[in-house]
């Protein structure tokens, strides 16, 4: 029963992002190839930037700390580095498998032991946790090898540890998951708390991810010093790196015990706990009703804060498809924060005076493109998209209100980022123009691609809402297309066009060319758009 649990449950979350909507079986097979290959390029170029930005690294501590004769911190903070990617990476997949699954009175009923759904629950956790682990160790045992040299012993080290180190994280992921699933039963509303908690992981991620060079170059300039304080305060994690540095099987197999067992006690209490945690209905106190006046919409307006209530009370969603939002913000904070430092930057530099404009409107742009809020909009629906065609609406009206979602939310924060560059720097009219005008236009690009797309690939037989975000074949074109919007004439510039035109007559073009596209593309999705519409079925 268990190994097909775990089969069940790999296989449901590997395979439902190759699922889509009912349609001929030729036709389905020929998208579900496009599918796969599109995919498995995205999950080669994450895998190849991952092992590159951590070879990178390690590839800065490799030699010297061999030099001072600490090769066992190497492997310790190989080791640390892993398990913060694994815990940080699954905390929240931790929470949702083992605390908030949607299927767990549904096996709960059938004649499945409960240590079976547990166990096929943290059997899929902890292939995930491999899997993460596994980009941090394999390019840190690379650089290694190449620039000193490994031992067959270390190796057999390093595998027995990394076969171990996710249990571990696995065991802290499920306790902070179970703070989570309490603190998130006693509030009113739990998606702004996940919302909250969301975000302060993604500012602390960014904020060390800032200064990772600086904390490398502290790593690698104090190494003896970090080592000694380790070594005195901290005895099991000198274990991990001796034990592979040195192939010390004894610490080696201290260290495997500590981890087994911190996993083993974790289990036990989830394993007495379970049927109580997945049973449990979390409720908060119910809300005295006031009579209130009936507000009544215009047709357009009530489209619109519908689809906006849907969207604020999905984190999912918010996280997923309005990334740029937030990145928006925290630049616009940035340049007000930093306006002194960054104008002593600006003209220190010859030339970069005179291209600000150009900076500033190509990042907003390139922020605007991480908004894929209309990708996934029509698969959403899901199965009650024929509640929707149902009503007297016409499908440019139902379109329009998807499309305005997109714009209402990132439009503020891009316009935000143009002005408030406009008065931290010397700009010229024409810079002006350009950093209000190209990001507007390529992120009403971003809108109608996103939606039109998901038109044609729309996805309505996913299980969660998050497969339609997360794992839609229109999510994934979307990424790509949105991403080529400025990476096109970057490129196009900095290989050819250099020669013949002037930076800022380029950005003018590229403006002129984003305005005609917005405006094809509008023109598009309220004619052909609307008929595939009408032609949908869930």
């Amino acid at each position: 029963m268990l190994k097909i649990l775990v089969k069940a449950r790999l296989q449901g979350m590997f395979s439902t992002m190759f699922r889509g909507s009912k349609k001929k079986k030729e036709k389905k097979k020929k998208n579900s190839l496009i599918m796969k290959i599109l995919i498995a390029l995205l999950a080669v170029y994450v895998i190849g930037v991952l092992g590159f930005l951590f070879g990178f690294y390690f590839d800065m501590m490799a030699v010297p700390f061999h030099t001072f004769g600490i090769d066992w911190l190497y492997f310790t903070f190989m080791a640390i580095f892993a398990f913060a990617l694994m815990f940080i990476s699954s905390v929240f997949m931790t929470y949702s498998q083992l605390y908030e699954a949607k299927d767990n009175e549904l096996l709960l009923a059938m004649p499945i032991p409960p240590g079976a759904i547990l166990g096929s629950r943290m059997i899929s956790l902890y292939v995930i946790n491999l899997a993460f682990e596994l980009l941090v160790v394999v390019p840190a045992m690379v650089v290694y090898g190449m620039n000193i040299g490994l031992e067959v012993i270390s190796v057999v080290m390093t595998i027995l540890i990394s076969l171990l180190l996710p249990l571990f994280s696995l065991a802290l992921s499920s306790i902070l998951g179970g703070l989570l699933a309490i603190i998130g039963s006693k509030i009113r509303n739990k998606n702004i708390f996940t919302m909250i908690f969301s975000c302060a992981f993604l500012f602390a991620y960014f904020y060390f991810y800032t200064g990772i060079m600086e904390y490398m170059q502290m790593l690698v300039n104090n190494g003896t010093i970090i080592a000694a304080k380790i070594k005195a305060v901290a005895l099991p994690v000198y274990w991990i790196g001796n034990g592979i540095a040195e192939g010390n099987l004894l610490e080696t197999l201290y260290v495997i015990a500590i981890f087994a067992v911190v996993f083993g006690i974790v289990y036990a209490v989830l394993s007495a706990t379970f049927i109580k945690a997945a049973t449990t209905k979390k409720g908060v106190a119910k809300r005295v009703y006031r009579e209130k006046s009936l507000v009544v919409s215009n047709l357009k307006a009530a489209l619109l804060k519908k689809e906006l209530r849907h969207f604020v009370s999905s984190p999912t969603y918010m996280l997923n498809a309005g990334l740029g939002v937030l990145f928006n913000l925290v630049a616009i904070i940035a340049m007000i924060i930093k306006r002194d430092d960054l104008v002593v930057l600006i003209s220190g530099i010859p030339g970069v005076n005179k291209m600000v404009g150009v900076i500033v409107a190509a990042m907003l742009t390139m922020l605007a493109t991480l908004n894929i809020i209309t990708a996934p909009s029509i698969s959403i629906e899901g199965k009650t998209l024929w509640i929707s065609k149902s009503f007297p609406i016409k499908a440019k009206d139902f379109l329009l209100a998807k499309l305005n979602l997109h714009v209402v939310i990132t439009m503020p924060p891009i316009v935000l980022g143009a002005i408030a560059a406009i008065c931290c720097f010397d700009v010229t009219i024409t810079d002006c123009v350009i950093m209000l005008v190209l990001p507007v236009a390529a992120n009403y690009v971003c809108a109608l691609l996103g939606l039109i797309i998901n038109l044609y690939m729309p996805k309505f037989n996913w299980d969660t809402e998050a497969i339609a975000i997360k794992q839609s074949g229109s999510t994934v074109v979307a990424m790509f297309g949105s991403f080529a919007l400025w990476l096109v004439p970057l490129l196009l510039y900095a290989l050819w066009l250099y020669k013949v035109i002037n930076i800022v007559n380029f950005v003018v073009v590229v403006t002129v060319i984003m305005v005609l596209l917005a405006v094809a593309l509008y023109a598009l999705l309220m004619t052909a758009g609307s008929k595939v519409y009408g032609r949908l079925q869930s």
